[in-house]
């Protein structure tokens, strides 16, 4: 993770490093990162980055950790504006999602690192980072939402529900931006979310 010297940065210097890091990243495999390239980008000296960073692996852990962690952010903002409706902060969360991964560049470097194989998925549960974060989500969450809307008999409950969400959006948003890139309807990928959120919502058990 990066050290203390790189977050005591201004919030533009460290934009700019992790826009010239995201372009590296995306420019070549992770083995043909160059880290000349990404400083004379940044416009910081190689010996800065060795200050920041330990070396190239560490700055691509940290782009990969400001991804999941902008899904808590989003979650969270979402919780507030809903007023703590669960489900309609599902909704926004797929569109705000697909404005993070457009407006923000992050696609591209997602889908190289997925390419890679870098980036894991949290289902595996081999990602304690991950783990550790979405135990601290659910438990603002359990705190923030509406209950009365969820049928949700506890934390325990709760963290199952926000993965299987965070899953959702996340398989749905990335195929609404493959979809985009290809020229084909995202909209399909749209489709297929709010069938997936109603299957959620409604078990997949008939009743009797």
């Amino acid at each position: 993770m990066p050290s203390k010297r790189f977050f005591n940065l201004s919030e533009e210097k460290r934009e700019l490093i992790r826009k010239a890091s995201t372009e590296e990243f995306c420019r070549v495999p992770l083995e043909s990162v160059s880290i000349n390239r990404i400083v004379k980008n940044a416009g910081i000296s190689r010996g800065s980055f060795y200050t920041y960073f330990d070396d190239k692996r560490d700055l691509m852990n940290y782009l990969l950790n400001d991804i999941k962690e902008k899904e808590a952010e989003l979650m969270r903002t979402g919780i507030k504006k809903t007023g703590g409706d669960f489900f309609k902060t599902c909704d926004l969360l797929f569109d705000l999602y697909i404005r993070y991964f457009n407006e923000e560049d992050v696609f591209r470097f997602a889908k190289s690192m997925m390419d890679q194989g870098c980036l894991n998925s949290p289902m595996t549960c081999d990602d304690k980072e991950y783990i550790s974060g979405l135990d601290e989500l659910s438990e603002w969450i359990w705190d923030n939402v509406d209950r009365s809307r969820i049928s949700v008999s506890g934390l325990t409950e709760m963290k199952s529900l926000v993965l299987l969400i965070m899953m959702t959006v996340m398989v749905t948003v990335v195929g609404y931006c493959f979809l985009a890139q290809a020229g084909d309807d995202p909209e399909i990928a749209r489709a297929s979310y709010e069938n997936m959120i109603k299957l959620i919502k409604n078990g997949a058990v008939k009743k009797q």
